[in-house]
């Protein structure tokens, strides 16, 4: 069985190594060119991330520490998206009714629920998750999570070197040529050297080229730029002379928002806005402004939010840019290709290859996936109904509330905790699996001040101040029993050191 992975961003390699991982007797082979370089930026995870690495392909926290510069991830901190310079923390703490209740309460009493989130708190605090003392691990309701920062280009290198030494072959050369059987199934790649590669199956992760996906199989794109208008992108670093937080933070400008990503000595930033009100000119006045120098930006990418329908075609997958991108709000690119792999994993493991089964599963498949995206299009559009009215963008975005979240926002409101699974039948995100659930839904639209007060009036929790007081107090007990971040990462590079 011949694997082809047509591409080597961070993408290609996490469906190389998981392809050997599931299918250990296959030939897997990772193809690309290498007059392309590779994307060095400050990239932002999830925790699907995470535990995909850990889980699934068995490399350790330590190890992206030490070799690409990784840090922990405990949330976003989203600032200035009021207008006022204020901030809260999406936090990656695991769903549970409780968390709810905790979340209710806490609107009750006008609080921030950064205050009874444990991974918000641990951010607000630059703590993570680990005890200073082992015998203090009790503190934890293991309900923590974390994502990942990491550079780029270093993690592509070092999952290449793990990626060989598991076995995985590595063909260099340009894509000049694709042939296909009768049936339409891809059965041979032909290089600019000549080279002829058969193939079984192929992951097309060729970025935004989507030489497989698009020029083979013409699957059509979907547009999402009515609900998500940003254009383009302006990254630059910036030094890190300080702690190194551990969380990626979101600050909201006048006609987009900029994220900061810390990346070993420095924060990898980027400034995503609409270039219908802004030219590049004044995009980086706004840099300058806000971050107080002059970063250099080598260069201005302009991008549409949008996704191919049919990323499964006949033995040919897409994968990451290739199948599609909406913006870097939430880190949704990384996550919708992680999802992509477990679902093939959890589902037809063994008849991937099978060609007779396969037409109607990957009709199946294509759905489910065009599912996942737009419920995440819905989470990054709840960001944006802000009470901020200074500039005409931020004003459209209440002009525009989809018919989907219009229909969500009346659930929300009528949200009683003795019936948690109300949101169920109603749309995708009402399970925990999905970006655009209750929980998320209800800490981005409570950070904004926008979640609608006759909410609380509907808390069943009858909640007591002596209550929230004790949940508190065990989370200010919690962060002070906890490892700083920098401290923490400090030693597991002693740790991978010393082995």
């Amino acid at each position: 069985m011949n694997i082809v992975v047509a591409g080597r961003e961070t993408a290609g390699w996490l469906a190389a190594l998981h392809s050997k991982r599931c299918n250990p007797d296959a030939i897997i082979t990772v193809l690309y060119d290498d007059k392309i370089p590779i994307i060095d930026v400050a990239e932002s995870t999830t925790p699907d991330f995470s535990n995909f690495m850990e889980d699934v392909l068995d490399i350790s926290l330590k190890d992206l520490v030490k070799n690409c510069e990784a840090t922990i991830k405990n949330s976003i901190k989203f600032t200035n998206w009021k207008g006022d310079g204020t901030y809260y923390h999406h936090s990656f703490t695991k769903h549970h009714i409780n968390l709810m209740k905790d979340y209710f309460n806490a609107r009750t009493f006008r609080m921030s629920l950064d205050r009874v989130d444990e991974c918000a708190m641990l951010s607000r605090k630059n703590k993570v998750a680990i005890p200073c003392n082992e015998s203090d691990a009790s503190i934890y309701n293991k309900n923590t999570n974390y994502g990942l920062h990491f550079n780029s280009k270093k993690m592509v290198e070092y999952l290449q070197t793990v990626g060989v030494s598991r076995g995985i072959k590595i063909v260099i050369g340009k894509i000049e040529d694709v042939s296909v059987d009768k049936d339409g199934y891809t059965t041979e790649i032909i290089l600019d050297t000549k080279q002829r590669i058969k193939t079984d199956f192929v992951f097309d992760c060729t970025g935004f080229d989507r030489l497989f996906v698009d020029k083979v199989y013409k699957s059509p794109l979907k547009s999402y730029n009515e609900l998500l208008p940003l254009k383009k992108i302006m990254p630059f670093f910036i030094d890190n002379t300080g702690t190194t937080p551990p969380f990626t933070e979101s600050i909201a400008m006048k006609y987009g928002w900029m994220w900061k990503i810390p990346d070993g000595k420095r924060y990898g930033c980027g400034y995503v806005f609409d270039s219908d009100y802004i030219n590049d000119e004044e995009a980086y006045e706004e840099i300058c402004e806000m971050v107080k120098e002059k970063p250099q930006v080598s260069r201005t990418i302009s991008f549409k939010p949008e996704y191919n329908t049919k990323p499964f075609n006949k033995n040919t997958l897409a994968l990451g840019l290739a199948h599609g991108f909406l913006e870097p709000l939430e880190s949704t690119s990384l996550m919708i290709t992680i999802h992509m792999l477990h679902t093939i994993q959890n589902t037809i493991p063994s008849t991937i290859f099978d060609h007779t089964k396969r037409e109607s599963y990957t009709e199946d498949y294509n759905k489910y996936i065009l599912s996942y995206v737009e419920n995440c299009v819905n989470m990054l559009y709840v960001h944006y109904l802000t009470p901020r009215d200074d500039t005409d963008f931020w004003c459209k975005f209440k002009e525009t509330v989809p018919e989907q979240f219009k229909r969500t926002l009346k659930l929300i409101r009528a949200y009683d905790l003795t019936q948690p699974s109300l949101l169920d039948p109603e749309y995708n995100g009402g399970c925990d699996s999905h970006p655009f659930n209750i929980y998320n839904i209800i800490k981005c639209m409570s950070g904004v001040d926008y979640l609608p007060y006759d909410i609380e009036k509907r808390n069943q929790c009858f909640p007591l101040m002596r209550e929230m007081g004790r949940k508190i107090e065990r989370l200010e007990v919690m962060c002070e029993k906890s490892k700083d971040h920098d401290e923490y990462i400090n030693d597991l590079n002693y740790l991978k050191t010393e082995n």
